[in-house]
């Protein structure tokens, strides 16, 4: 069996776990070139599967862990709960799928291993994986609490689990992970309200064999992207497309596709019937355009990956112009002469449209030059453009160091942390190396990659040039913070906060230093000074920052006063200054934590 074969088999059997009504005969139809060679695996597999003995209802553990409860089964395995020094765990024992070839097991162990690297808060973690009675299992973290699917959130709530949502997934695809089956039950919400994702059974590897890379038909049709249901190749972009339908289903309280049963539900999703939120509803017209640019029929129309559009979502709540922009009416016409085949001069007639309109639209003068284009596409907080901008720039002068910082801080906007880190090694390569702005943006990417040591040397260089320069002060500071060197981190906040007694994310991080250090740094902990710099925070305007009324809100969980924090939002609520979305804001905080 070559690996095709084996990976057809695969995929029928966790297609099947989804819709156990699935027959033989409906696989074999979406791949007819090997409908023979197909149909006698499938049937051995099945006679394989009657031979073996169920799983027991009730094992006592699974190699070297003891289990407690079973918390599902499905035609893939059982889950169940185990606790392991001193750790909630859950351990999958899979089956079907992986008894579908010679090389299955080892496809199995690469995946892991590709999984067990994502390391994100926002994705569940892989601790283990090994075989047990010929069944190979998966040890992962155990999310306790709510799957996304069975709560109702509010407008900013909503807002708030997407982006973080959508960064998690982001770091999957900027580490080649797409999951593919991206649906509520795939998300869980943590007892704080963080999302994690689950699940990654159906994810592809750029770089590594799959378990299922065949491309048949897999997903959940409610959520997959439109060329998901035509058997055609998923990658970052079909999971944007879900998470643009999880958007629009959180905001509206509606599903987005309709059909009763599996197959209207695939006929609806290959259409890629149009995304908008309801008019009547009053959505702002940037949130739409975020859905509408994430649910686009085609792959190239949406955002290229998650961490695109958890930018996007960021620039919304920190009322910023976002960078969506869906295909306007000439594409869509042009789009839908392609669906329907028309003739070749009704082509060209769209074509000569295209054509016309943006000619139009330039005014018929010379070309802007790439590097100025980049640049106003930056200003303009249009970050995905301006990288393909800087990019064109780069070919037209490939040592341009100028284009070459210019693309590193479009990548750290888009959350593109790696490739932001070499093109900024690249910009001080090719100047003399000692540029303070790309020294410091390469120390925020070295940090955000998670290599504080190196950030921390070239941070602590730049505050011996500069001892007053609170923006390497603050950044030092916080890459202290994240590397776990708390008391470091908590004497650079106070020399920041003595040299910029108003620095507004300096207080913050301070604050919640002094809320939550423990251990060895217990004597660090201060409740009483976490809430005085909250008041100075809200005082001075701060709470209509998202990410810092965020950060306000789980302080104010951590230290417990909650009517004092509950006065203090509904006070900041009352400048005349905010606008109706912050001063909103506010008052939800306000009356959610004087009801705790």
């Amino acid at each position: 069996m070559d690996d095709e074969l084996e990976s057809l088999v695969a995929d029928f059997v966790l297609a099947r776990e989804a819709n156990p009504e699935l027959g033989i005969e409906d696989h074999l139809a979406a791949h007819p070139a090997r409908a023979a060679e197909l149909r006698a695996a499938l049937t051995a597999l099945c006679e394989v599967e009657a031979a073996l003995p169920e799983p027991p209802t009730r094992l006592a553990a699974i190699g070297p862990y003891r289990l407690g409860q079973e918390l599902g089964r499905g035609a893939s395995g059982v889950v169940y709960a185990v606790e392991h020094g001193g750790q909630q765990l859950a351990l999958k024992w899979l089956s079907g799928a992986l008894l579908a070839g010679p090389h299955a097991h080892a496809r199995f162990a690469r995946e892991c291993s590709v999984l067990a690297r994502l390391e994100h808060p926002g994705i569940v973690r892989i601790v283990d994986h090994g075989e047990f009675g010929g069944f190979p299992y998966l040890l992962m973290e155990r999310v306790d609490g709510d799957m996304l699917g069975a709560v109702r959130l509010d407008t900013e709530t909503a807002l708030r689990v997407m982006h973080d949502l959508a960064l998690a997934v982001g770091a999957a695809h900027d580490a080649g992970v797409v999951h593919r089956d991206l649906k509520p039950a795939n998300v869980m919400l943590r007892s704080d309200g963080r999302p994690v994702v689950l699940d990654f059974g159906l994810s592809s590897c750029a770089t590594e064999a799959s378990l299922t890379g065949s491309g048949a038909v897999l997903g959940t049709p409610r959520y997959m992207a439109p060329e998901q249901a035509r058997a055609e190749r998923a990658d970052a972009r079909s999971d944007v497309f879900a998470l643009g339908v999880l958007l629009y289903e959180l905001l509206t309280g509606s599903p987005a596709r309709r059909a009763a049963d599996r197959e209207g539900l695939l006929r609806e999703a290959a259409a890629g019937l149009r995304l908008r939120l309801p008019k009547v509803d009053g959505w702002p017209p940037d949130l739409d355009r975020i859905v509408a640019h994430a649910t686009a029929l085609r792959p190239a129309w949406r955002y290229a990956t998650a961490s695109e559009l958890a930018a996007d979502l960021g620039r919304f709540r920190n009322g910023l112009p976002v960078v969506a922009r869906p295909p306007g009416a000439i594409l869509r016409a042009v789009d839908r002469f392609r669906r329907q085949r028309v003739t070749v001069v009704s082509l060209l007639l769209g074509v000569a449209l295209v054509v016309f309109a943006v000619a139009h639209r330039s005014g018929g003068g010379p070309a802007e030059p790439s590097r100025v284009r980049a640049a106003r596409l930056y200003r303009d907080g249009r970050f995905a453009e301006a990288v393909t901008a800087f990019r064109e720039a780069l070919v037209e002068a490939p040592d341009d160091p100028v284009s070459w910082g210019g693309l590193a801080r479009a990548h750290l906007r888009l959350a593109q942390h790696q490739a932001g880190l070499e093109a900024a090694d690249r910009a001080l390569a090719l100047g003399d190396g000692r540029d303070e702005s790309l020294r410091n943006l390469r120390a925020v990417l070295l940090d955000l990659l998670g290599r504080g040591d190196e950030a921390q040397a070239v941070l602590v260089a730049l505050c011996e040039e500069h001892p007053r320069d609170e923006r390497y002060l603050f950044n030092l500071a916080h890459s202290f913070d994240a590397s776990g060197r708390v008391r470091q981190a908590h004497d650079r906040y106070v020399e920041l906060l003595g040299l910029a007694p108003d620095h507004r994310l300096g207080k913050a991080s301070l604050a919640w230093l002094c809320a939550t250090a423990t251990d060895e740094f217990a004597d660090l902990r201060d409740h009483d000074r976490a809430t005085r710099l909250c008041m100075e925070l809200l005082a001075a305007g701060a709470g209509a920052d998202p990410a810092v009324l965020q950060t306000i809100v789980d302080l104010a969980r951590i230290v417990g006063r909650n009517d004092e924090f509950g006065a203090a939002l509904a006070r900041a609520a009352e400048d005349s200054s905010l606008s109706d979305l912050q001063r909103r804001r506010l008052v939800d905080q306000a009356r959610a934590i004087r009801a705790r």
